[in-house]
């Protein structure tokens, strides 16, 4: 149809574009039938050009799906190469998709690039949809991921399995928070949302098929409302698919990284940790807004603080825990530590200070826009906090600061009203205050802080 076209409008051209494509179908060359994974063929294609042009070494593949009989080996291996999975999560990301439109294309590429980047990833076998239900082990695969990708494509919901599994995931999200990501691949949101074009036909037939089982319809209805209002990815295919991919890959790593896989803490902790949350939003979610923890050493304040980082970092953008700050400090200096801070937030910037006075001047160029989650843990001098957390204004809104210490007075001095005080807390007193606070203005400090004891703030008020 192409050349007939183009032998009336090219009559010249057209008979030279005819030779051509005969003689590069008769080129020795490689094939896609798209009956394999396209990762595999565009490796195969690679691997001959590298071969042409002397190269005799390539890049360790990834793993590929594995076969339901491989699986559990595949999972013990993979379980001691990854610190963050926990007892609770075998997986990283679980991918659903309908493997008729993406299997070997779309989703292979992906699967692949999540494996590369260390993500621990199932993806089913064709194998394992025998039945009218989903089996056993996907089921536990969906329950044991702390991720669910889920692939909408022009005839996801055509398949009963991909719905069973969507309906699964979003009861795993609204019991145990599994995040989801819906990938609205070629598809709009609303044709998903309100089952249109294909999804609205392919629901049609599901509902004559199971005409005496109409929950199960409503079910999958339901949950392809609910997976369309979630946040996600749209691929329109006016981009390069591998950019769209690593986008995917780049916010999943983020979330892998944010939030360790066992975010458990001890019991008898859930009171001071909702009593914390709740000092960091009793304002609303705007603005920035920093809060204390003060307490003796062991009293737990990096055990809650961490909690909260667990429970809360879904909600932002980027994050940071500073972890022992006074003795970091005191090791490699507040350059070292504001450092941390930049790599933690910027991971693909080479932002790097060369003095404290410097380190400010960025982080506050840096930061300003953007909606971050910072922890320091074990603050015991002021200008640690000047250094690396300075005014509101250094961050964007949306903003929470946690710093814990043993020194109360330093968070008064610094401005932070928000306190909250572990059990059997004690004040220092002012003369060890007064040596740890950097100011030129020595007096005005020095009668401020003996006003300390009836400063008014917020201690353990909900």
């Amino acid at each position: 149809m192409a050349m007939y076209e183009h032998d009336q409008q090219f009559k010249d051209k057209a008979p030279i574009w005819r030779a051509a494509l005969r003689d590069a179908a008769n080129l020795s060359g490689l094939h896609f039938k798209g009956d394999e994974f396209e990762y595999e063929f565009i490796e195969r294609v690679t691997k001959q050009v590298l071969a042409i042009i002397k190269e005799d070494t390539l890049p360790a593949l990834a793993d590929y799906p594995v076969r339901a009989e491989s699986r559990e080996q595949a999972s013990f291996d993979s379980f001691s190469s990854f610190s963050s999975l926990s007892r609770q999560y075998q997986h990283h990301v679980f991918l659903n998709f309908r493997g008729f439109d993406t299997r070997y294309r779309f989703t292979g590429t992906l699967f692949k690039a999540l494996r590369d980047k260390k993500i621990h990833t199932f993806m089913d076998d064709v194998g394992l949809h025998r039945g009218n239900d989903i089996s056993r082990t996907l089921v536990e695969a969906i329950k044991g991921s702390r991720i669910a990708i889920i692939v909408l494509s022009e005839n996801y919901a055509d398949s009963t399995y991909c719905l069973d599994e969507l309906v699964k995931i979003l009861e795993c999200h609204e019991s145990d928070g599994q995040i989801v990501f819906p990938v609205f691949y070629a598809v709009d949101h609303n044709v998903v949302r309100f089952q249109r074009g294909s999804y609205g036909v392919a629901m049609a037939r599901h509902e004559e098929k199971f005409k005496d089982h109409p929950s199960k319809v409503q079910k999958w209805k339901w949950a392809l409302h609910q997976v369309a209002n979630f946040t996600g990815f749209v691929f329109e295919g006016n981009k390069y698919e591998h950019e769209f991919i690593g986008k995917i890959v780049e916010v999943v790593s983020r979330e892998i990284k944010r939030v360790s896989l066992l975010a458990d803490y001890p019991i008898g902790l859930e009171s001071q940790v909702s009593q914390v949350k709740s000092l960091l939003f009793s304002d609303g979610y705007d603005g920035v807004h920093m809060v204390g923890i003060h307490g003796n050493a062991g009293s737990g304040k990096t055990t809650i603080a961490h909690a909260v980082f667990h429970l809360i970092a879904n909600g932002f953008g980027s994050m940071c825990f500073l972890e022992n700050v006074r003795e970091n400090s005191y090791k490699h200096g507040l350059v070292h530590l504001q450092n941390i801070l930049l790599a933690n937030i910027f991971e693909r910037k080479n932002l790097k200070s060369t003095s404290v006075e410097h380190g400010i001047s960025t982080i506050k160029h840096w930061l300003q826009q953007k909606k971050i989650l910072l922890i320091l843990d074990d603050v015991d001098k002021l200008e640690q906090l000047q250094a690396l957390t300075g005014k509101n204004d250094w961050f964007g809104s949306g903003t929470r600061v946690i710093v814990t210490t043993r020194n109360k007075n330093l968070l008064v001095w610094h401005g932070i009203e928000k306190i909250y005080e572990m059990e059997n807390s004690y004040p220092v007193n002012t003369l060890e205050m007064e040596s740890n606070i950097a100011t030129s203005d020595g007096k005005e400090n020095r009668d401020q802080l003996s006003e300390e004891n009836t400063f008014g703030e917020q201690v353990n008020s909900f």
